[in-house]
């Protein structure tokens, strides 16, 4: 029976790890990291979460944030500044994982020896007696490289949504040795991937402005940064920019159906990036005049075709196809 209970016990576990991912959660200015209101998650981070501080921001433990007894793990990435208030303690899960980025910091605010510390299965991996710790290092294992600078000073970055793309922009006052600048996107703020890469201008003292276009954006919540990659291969990283694009799930509508002269095709993409076939009954390809196109609609000459029943097929530029939609002309 007892081992019946512990099979069923780890069964529920691994239920609830495999349903649950959590949530990303960035902190949205410098605050406490009691503050709901201060996460993108809308509430305080929980068990199995993925947090972030973005370059920049300071999120101070004011009170002591105990997770010790989650099941699920956390994983916090630090661009920017944890701060601890003297006495409070940030204690953890097993398997939990706490990445110090370039340019972050682990820092005290007063106290001595294990006034503060950080805790991860019952291990301290940090306390006020370490000292400030600035990255790269990971809790576990542990051990710190010296702080890299960001090889320019950056003045803007910032991210915007146009109709079907995402601009970037971004502006430098100075650049030293920098070799280039890859514009990296996440959905959680963890795991990126690059966009576009641009060739900087190495040595430059006069304000310089770039621009690119994300031109298959993320729907919903999605995050963007700025690395720099300096001549010398050392990086550095702008502040992470979050935006959200309302989710639109993909579309095609054809009218009139039947139709007697002519056929319009309106789709949730770009006309230009659509293939359509109009096929006969028996699947020969038929050729149709098109009268007009503009952004999201094809409109087709379909009144020299013999009245009957054909069949459209379309292919969007992502790989989803519309197939076998009957059109009747009549």
């Amino acid at each position: 029976m007892k081992c019946f209970k512990k099979i069923l016990f780890a069964f529920i576990c691994f239920l609830l790890i495999s349903k649950y991912k959590g949530a990303t959660c960035v902190a949205l200015a410098s605050n406490s990291w009691n503050v709901a209101t201060n996460w993108s998650c809308g509430s305080v981070p929980t068990c199995g979460d993925s947090i972030v501080i973005p370059v920049g921001i300071t999120l101070s433990i004011t009170t002591q944030q105990d997770y010790s007894t989650c099941i699920l793990p956390l994983k916090l990435t630090i661009y920017g500044t944890l701060f601890f208030k003297a006495g409070n303690k940030l204690k953890l899960p097993c398997g939990s994982k706490i990445y110090l980025m370039i340019g972050g910091n682990v820092v005290s605010g007063g106290g001595g020896g294990n006034s503060n510390n950080i805790e991860i299965c019952n291990t301290v991996y940090w306390n006020t007696a370490s000292g400030p710790i600035t990255g790269l290092c990971s809790m576990p294992p542990g051990g710190c490289a010296a702080a890299i600078v960001l090889p320019i000073e950056l003045i803007t970055f910032k991210v915007e949504n146009m109709s079907t793309m995402v601009a970037v922009n971004w502006a430098t006052a100075t650049e030293k040795n920098t070799n280039y600048f890859l514009v990296e996107r996440s959905d959680d703020a963890y795991n990126w991937a690059t966009v576009s890469k641009v060739k900087a201008a190495e040595n430059s003292t006069s304000i310089l402005h770039y621009e690119i276009f994300d031109e298959s954006p993320l729907n919903g919540i999605s995050y963007y940064r700025l690395k720099t990659v300096d001549l010398d291969l050392s990086l550095g990283y702008s502040q992470i920019q979050l935006i959200e694009r309302s989710k639109k799930e993909p579309f095609v509508i054809f009218y009139p159906n039947p139709s007697n002269s002519i056929l319009n095709i309106v789709s949730s993409y770009n006309s230009a990036d659509v293939k359509f076939e109009l096929l006969n009954i028996t699947g020969g390809l038929i050729k149709a005049d098109i009268i007009e196109v503009n952004e999201n609609k094809i409109v087709l000459d379909v009144s020299t075709l013999a009245r009957g029943i054909y069949f459209l097929n379309i292919s969007a530029p992502n790989g989803n196809h519309f197939k076998a939609n009957k059109i009747i002309l009549k």
